[in-house]
């Protein structure tokens, strides 16, 4: 007597038991929920930063010009060294410079935070302005090694 079993179907994909749509799948995943959880609020953290360092500016110097100029020492960096990341990225070990990238970034963390003792004045955001720039120049800029 030939038996047939029937085949199931593909589990429909649910996250915390909330159906998912088919592009969202992937949340099923441990460990890229995890990247993705905190990828997002580290999100969240830098816009914060973002929102409170333009408010400064607007406050204490209340120039648009200034604002611009802050935004502008964040991006250019960033910008400059995209160019060359993504070559030096593929053509250089992955696990030493995303290591190195984090160290160097834990470095300018330190020197951001001692650097933010109570001021409140125009040195202070002068100050903001550079540390901006620093931060926003990630040496090779973890987002083509990371992908």
């Amino acid at each position: 007597m030939a038996t047939t079993t029937a085949i199931d179907p593909a589990p429909e994909p649910r996250f915390l038991g909330i159906p998912l749509p088919e592009a969202l799948s992937v949340l099923r995943e441990p460990d890229y929920r995890t990247v993705w959880t905190g990828n997002a609020i580290s999100l969240v953290g830098t816009w914060m930063q973002v929102v409170a360092q333009g408010l400064l500016v607007l406050e204490l110097w209340d120039s648009e010009l200034a604002l611009g100029t802050m935004n502008f020492a964040n991006a250019l960096p960033s910008l400059i060294i995209m160019l060359f990341g993504g070559v030096l990225a593929d053509r250089g070990d992955k696990r030493k410079i995303l290591i190195l990238t984090q160290v160097f970034m834990a470095l300018l963390a330190a020197v951001v935070g001692e650097g933010d003792l109570p001021a409140g004045d125009r040195a202070a955001v002068e100050r903001d302005l550079r540390h901006a720039a620093h931060r926003a120049a990630r040496v090779l800029d973890d987002e083509p090694v990371a992908g």
